[in-house]
């Protein structure tokens, strides 16, 4: 009788507990539909929970059958994926973690297999399979972080020896952001007449205020930043031919930075003093005002500067006679590098003197395009620059044109590259051109100190034409840079 009733205890066991090893995911999720038909929320999420259930862990062991193929081919980053996914669809199946964990550790990727390793020993204490090569994995993780560590404290001293260089570089660049800047220089000349009395070399003044001959002081201050003040001072070099139509200049101007442009106000003085004008000596002087507009950007510089003239009339206190000058000046200097770079200058000068009284003008004038390239050594140590040279060929334009009865009208040959309106159909529109010259210089700037530079410049200029000579001038200067 008791097995029989053993018989009877497992066969209603069964017919209590069997139905629910026969049932589907579909058959759950059914019956979660029904009971979310009718309102019975919780019984509806508790099916769905074991539809989900039973179906994650049959596909669980097909994406681990199929990872352990893909392994036996050997086909590691796809079987890894497949291990993964079983073991995201089923978190306790213990065999596909022991094999992802051993092909991380088999293809390097150590910061994973010990994790997984880990996991492992975690939910099945007495695993034999990881321990076989996660002590291994920990000697290799380790060595992979100290090379990680490695490699990342080199990439940062490379950054920074990088950051270090461009810095330095762009020192060593010749911008336009010292502190404080001085230059005194003074020219040399002597002219090789070829026609007339004067064959042969002969020393030429140029008379000034302080000395006889073409000679500059200039000095450029930035307080700040945003600020700059420069000063010029000038018995100005004006080409072989043209007279001495002042003995100095001086321009004051004040420079406004923002950002890489600027913009600035300037005043400028000229002053004569001689009587090839009048046929006697006359002192006269022009004050003008101007304006400054450049970028100082990485690579290049531009400059443009503005001194317009004015159209005069002298009123009952004036001696009927005055000067009227302008400047015009656009100039660029552009960086190759910090030993290579080349500058670009346009220029127009015009000097008129008006005699009122007569009803007559006088007018000089001296027109530049001039291209030059500098090349620069600099000291490895100092990382300042050590020498340069520079070389510029200059295209010079002289106007003249002399007792002209027009002296207010608008293109009347003085000014304006010589236009004249009144001749432009008469086979002379440029009335006030003279002739050129063609200008070369070389010159040569040593660093003697550390803030103290000599500069010398040797000047040839040949003039076209019928005119008597050409011109052979020496310019020594010196400098502080701050």
């Amino acid at each position: 009788m008791k097995p029989l009733k053993i018989i009877l205890i497992t066969a209603l066991v069964i017919s209590l507990i069997g139905p629910l090893f026969a049932q589907s995911p579909a058959e759950f999720n059914k019956r979660g539909v029904q009971y979310g038909s009718d309102k019975m929320f919780e019984k509806a999420l508790r099916e769905f929970d074991k539809a989900l259930d039973i179906y994650n862990k049959a596909s669980a062991r097909v994406y681990h059958n199929r990872g352990w193929v893909l392994e036996m081919k050997k086909d590691y980053p796809e079987a890894i994926k497949n291990y993964e996914e079983a073991v995201r669809r089923n978190n306790l199946q213990v065999p596909s973690h022991e094999r992802v964990g051993y092909l991380y550790y088999k293809t390097g990727d150590y910061e994973k297999a010990v994790n997984t390793g880990e996991y492992v020993l975690k939910i099945d204490p007495e695993n034999q399979e990881v321990i076989k090569w996660l002590p291994d994995a920990y000697t290799k993780r380790l060595q992979q972080r100290q090379r990680e560590i490695a490699a990342k404290k080199k990439a940062a001293e490379d950054k920074k020896g990088e950051e270090k260089k461009k810095c330095q570089d762009e020192e060593v660049l010749p911008r336009h952001d010292h502190f404080f800047l001085m230059t005194l220089d003074g020219v040399i000349r002597t002219a090789y007449y070829y026609r007339g009395d004067n064959t042969g070399y002969k020393y030429d003044k140029t008379q000034g205020y302080l000395a006889p001959f073409p000679y500059k002081f200039y000095m450029d201050i930035i307080p700040a930043s945003f600020l700059e003040f420069d000063l010029l001072v000038a018995n100005p070099y004006l080409g072989a031919l043209t007279p001495n139509v002042v003995i100095q200049t001086e321009r004051f101007q004040t420079i406004f930075h923002l950002g890489k442009y600027y913009l600035g106000v300037g005043v400028m003085f000229n002053h004569f003093r001689d009587d090839f004008v009048y046929e006697e000596k006359v002192t006269l002087n022009d004050m003008k005002a101007g304006l400054v507009f450049g970028v100082n950007a990485d690579k290049y510089r531009m400059r443009f500067l503005f001194y317009p003239r004015e159209l005069p009339h002298d009123g009952k206190q004036s001696s009927g006679k005055t000067l009227d000058v302008d400047y015009v000046e656009y100039s660029v200097d552009y960086r190759i590098d910090k030993t290579f770079s080349f500058h670009l200058l346009l220029s127009a000068n015009d000097y008129i003197f008006y005699d009122h009284n007569e009803k007559i003008s006088h007018y000089w004038g001296v027109y530049e395009a001039g291209l030059g390239l500098a090349v620069s050594k600099y000291d490895s140590m100092t990382k300042q620059k050590s020498f340069a040279v520079t070389f510029d060929f200059i295209l010079r334009l002289y106007m003249r044109d002399l007792n002209n009865p027009n002296p207010y009208r608008v293109f009347n040959g003085q000014g304006w590259m010589g236009a004249n309106s009144e001749k432009w159909f008469k086979g002379d529109p440029f009335s006030g051109f003279r002739c050129t010259g063609h200008v070369f210089s070389l010159r040569g700037d040593e660093f003697v100190a550390k803030n103290v530079f000599l500069y010398q410049k040797l000047i040839f200029e040949l003039i076209s034409g019928e005119e008597d000579h050409n011109d052979i001038s020496l310019l020594l200067g010196a400098g502080l840079k701050f």
